[in-house]
C-alpha cells in the first residue's frame, strides 16, 4: 500500500510540473501585435511596436489611413515586421542591427530621401527583406549591406536612388527577383571583399551602371539575370573567380561587359545589342585570361569581342554562336587578340526528309555542332556540358507545305536544338524549308510525295438475274485527292458461272484474259475525277457472286481498296412454262339445268305479240 502511495505522489508531481511547464511555453511563444492609425490598433507608430515587441513577435502594420509613416525605424531584435497591403507607406528607413539578424521586412512602399539609405543592414544576418518597394528619391542606397551576410533580398522594387542595391564588404547574400530601374549610379553594387553572392533572376535596367563588381568582389555567381538599357551593362573591376551564367545583357550604350581582371567564367550569355559586346583590359600580367564559351554575341555596334592587352593572356572565346556560320564575319567584330575559333555552327535537318501528302517531318535547327572554317562541322561531344543559350529564337519558314497551318514559324532553343513539325497539307513536290538565327539561314529540301485516295462505286441493272440474264455493271473509279493517282489499274477475276459478254470505258483500255478469266482495267492516271467502265455479264448458271475488283496504284494511298464497293448476285434458275397433256378418254358432260324454264318464255312470248294484233277499243 505505501508503495502505491509513493507512486501516485509520484505522477502528481509530475503532472504539476509538466502544467507549469505549459503555461510558461505559452507565456513565452511570440506574440502578433499591429500598428494603425487609431487605438483599435495595439501601437499607432512602428518604433513603438519594435520597442516593445519580444524576439520572434510579429508586427502587422496596417495603412496609416490618408497618412503615412514618417519614421525612420531601427530593429536590434529578432522581428517580423510585415505590411498589411502595398497602401502602408513610410516615408523614413529602416535600420536592421546585428541583434536585428534574423528579422523580416516585408510588403512595404519605403519613400527614401536625398544622402539616405533607406534600408540598412548593419552588421546583420540572416535577415529576409521581401517585396518592398523602394522610391529613392536621390537616396543614396536603397538597401545598403554592410558587413552582413547570409541574407535574403527578393522581389524587391528599388529606383530613384543613387545605387539600388549595396552589398560591401559582405559574403554569401541571395539576391533573387529585385527589379533594379532608374538608379543613377549603380543598380546592384559589390565592393570590398563582397563575396559568394548569388544574383539570380534580377531585372537591372536604366540605371548609369547595371551590375559593378569592385575591388575583389571574388566567387559571385551571376544568373539568369537581365541587364539591359544601362549606360554599361556589367562591369568586373577588379574582381576574379566570378561565373556569369545565363544572363540577357542587351541594349547597353557602352560595354555589355567589362572585365579589366582576369579568372572569370562568362558562359551562356546572351550578349547582342550593345555598342560593345565584351571588352577586356587584363591589366594584371599574369597570363591568365577570361573564359568566354557557349555565348550568344552577336550584333553589337562596333566588336562583338575587344581585347586591349593582348600581352596579359589571350582569352579563350572558343566555342560561342556570333550570329553567323561565316569565319570572314566572325574575324570582323573581334578586336585585339582573342582565341574564338572554334565556333558554335548552325545546320538544319529534317526527320524524314521524305515524306507522303498529308504526313509530316520534325525539323530541327541544331548549334551543337563547331566549325573552324565555316563550312565544315563536327557535332560536340557532350553539349550538357555546355550549349546556346536556351530560348535563342530561331524562325523555320517554308513556301509548299506550312508549320501548323502556317509558312512561317518562330521557336526557342533548348539545350542547343529548336524544333517545328512541317505539314505536308498543299501539293506534292519539294519543299525548300529554311531555319533563320541573327545573320544566319541554313534550308533543305524535303520531298512531299504525292498521295491519292481512290475509291470505286458498283452499281448494277439486276441484282436478280436469271440464268441467261445479262446483267450491266457500272464501275466508277474515283479519286479524292490531294494528287492524282498514276498507273491505276482495275482487275476482276469473273467467278465460274458468269460470261464476260463484252465492256465499254470512257478512260483508258481494258482487256479481258479468257484463260484466267480476268478483266484489266488499265486506267492510267486519275485526277481528281470520275472514270467509269460499263461491263456486261451473262448468267451461266444459277448461284450467288461476288462482284468485287480491286485497285492498283503506284501514288501513295493509304486508303486503297477500303473505298470500294462489291455486290452481291444471287442468280436464279429460269422457270420453264407448264404444259397440259392430253387423254385418248373423251367424256360427255351433260348439261346443268339454270334459270327458267322453257315453256314458260315461249308462253310469255305469244302474249306479247296477240296484244300487237288485237285492235284496241275506241
Amino acid at each position: 500500500m505505501k508503495e502505491v502511495k509513493k507512486i501516485r505522489k509520484q505522477a502528481i508531481t509530475l503532472a504539476i510540473t509538466f502544467l507549469f511547464v505549459l503555461i510558461f511555453a505559452g507565456a513565452a511563444s511570440a506574440a502578433n501585435v499591429t500598428v494603425g492609425p487609431d487605438s483599435t490598433y495595439n501601437y499607432q507608430a512602428i518604433q513603438s511596436a519594435v520597442d516593445a515587441c519580444a524576439d520572434s513577435d510579429t508586427i502587422t502594420v496596417y495603412p496609416n489611413g490618408n497618412d503615412v509613416y514618417n519614421e525612420n525605424v531601427i530593429v536590434n531584435k529578432l522581428l517580423n515586421i510585415v505590411a498589411n497591403s502595398s497602401d502602408t507607406v513610410v516615408n523614413g528607413s529602416f535600420t536592421i542591427t546585428a541583434t536585428g539578424s534574423g528579422s523580416t521586412v516585408q510588403g512595404f512602399t519605403i519613400n527614401g530621401s536625398i544622402h539616405r539609405v533607406v534600408i540598412y543592414l548593419d552588421g546583420a544576418s540572416n535577415v529576409k527583406i521581401i517585396g518592398n518597394t523602394i522610391n529613392g528619391f536621390n537616396s543614396r542606397h536603397g538597401i545598403y549591406a554592410y558587413n552582413s551576410n547570409i541574407n535574403t533580398l527578393t522581389g524587391n522594387n528599388i529606383n530613384g536612388c543613387a545605387n539600388g542595391i549595396s552589398l560591401i564588404d559582405s559574403i554569401n547574400n541571395m539576391l533573387t527577383g529585385n527589379n533594379v530601374l532608374a538608379n543613377t549610379n549603380v543598380g546592384i553594387y559589390l565592393e570590398g571583399y563582397s563575396s559568394a553572392h548569388t544574383l539570380f533572376n534580377n531585372t537591372v535596367n536604366n540605371n548609369h551602371y547595371g551590375i559593378y563588381l569592385y575591388y575583389y568582389s571574388n566567387f559571385n555567381y551571376l544568373v539568369e539575370n537581365t541587364v539591359a538599357n544601362n549606360d554599361h551593362g556589367i562591369t568586373l573591376d577588379a574582381s576574379t573567380g566570378n561565373t556569369l551564367q545565363k544572363n540577357t545583357i542587351t541594349n547597353n550604350q557602352g560595354y555589355g561587359l567589362w572585365s579589366n581582371y582576369y579568372g572569370n567564367t562568362i558562359i551562356e550569355n546572351t550578349i547582342m545589342n550593345n555598342n560593345y559586346g565584351i571588352g577586356l583590359n587584363n591589366y594584371v600580367n599574369n597570363g591568365v585570361a577570361e573564359t568566354i564559351n557557349f555565348n550568344r554575341i552577336y550584333n553589337n555596334t562596333i566588336y562583338n569581342l575587344e581585347n586591349r592587352l593582348t600581352a596579359n593572356g589571350i582569352p579563350d572565346a572558343t566555342y560561342n554562336w556570333w550570329g553567323t556560320n561565316s569565319q570572314t564575319e566572325i574575324a570582323s567584330k573581334i578586336s585585339g587578340t582573342a582565341n574564338y575559333s572554334p565556333w558554335l555552327y548552325m545546320t538544319i535537318n529534317a526527320d524524314p526528309n521524305n515524306v507522303n501528302n498529308g504526313e509530316t517531318s520534325l525539323i530541327t535547327a541544331s548549334f551543337n555542332n563547331y566549325s573552324t572554317d565555316g563550312v565544315t562541322y563536327t557535332p560536340l561531344a557532350n553539349p550538357t556540358l555546355g550549349h546556346l543559350p536556351d530560348g535563342t529564337p530561331v524562325a523555320f519558314n517554308t513556301g509548299l507545305g506550312s508549320f501548323g497551318g502556317s509558312k512561317t514559324i518562330e521557336t526557342l532553343t533548348s539545350g542547343g536544338l529548336a524544333t517545328a513539325t512541317f505539314n505536308a497539307d498543299e501539293t506534292a513536290g519539294s519543299a525548300v524549308v529554311s531555319a533563320v538565327t541573327d545573320a544566319q539561314t541554313v534550308n533543305l529540301n524535303v520531298v512531299i510525295n504525292p498521295k491519292s485516295s481512290l475509291y470505286l462505286n458498283l452499281t448494277t441493272n439486276n441484282t436478280n438475274p436469271m440464268v441467261g440474264d445479262t446483267v450491266l455493271y457500272t464501275l466508277k473509279v474515283g479519286n479524292q485527292g490531294p494528287d492524282a493517282a498514276q498507273d491505276v489499274v482495275m482487275t476482276y477475276v469473273i467467278p465460274q458461272g458468269l460470261e464476260f459478254s463484252g465492256a465499254t470505258v470512257d478512260n483508258g483500255t481494258y482487256t479481258y484474259d479468257a484463260s484466267t478469266r480476268t478483266i484489266t482495267w488499265t486506267i492510267g492516271e486519275v485526277p481528281v475525277g470520275d472514270p467509269y467502265l460499263w461491263l456486261s455479264l451473262r448468267v451461266a448458271q444459277a448461284g450467288h457472286y461476288l462482284i468485287n475488283p480491286t485497285l492498283t496504284t503506284s501514288t501513295y494511298d493509304p486508303t486503297l481498296n477500303t473505298n470500294t464497293q462489291f455486290l452481291t448476285v444471287n442468280a436464279q434458275a429460269a422457270v420453264e412454262p407448264e404444259t397440259v397433256n392430253a387423254q385418248t378418254e373423251t367424256k360427255t358432260v351433260r348439261m346443268q339445268k339454270t334459270g327458267i324454264p322453257i315453256n314458260y318464255l315461249l308462253l310469255a312470248l305469244l302474249l306479247v305479240i296477240g296484244g300487237y294484233i288485237v285492235p284496241k277499243r275506241k
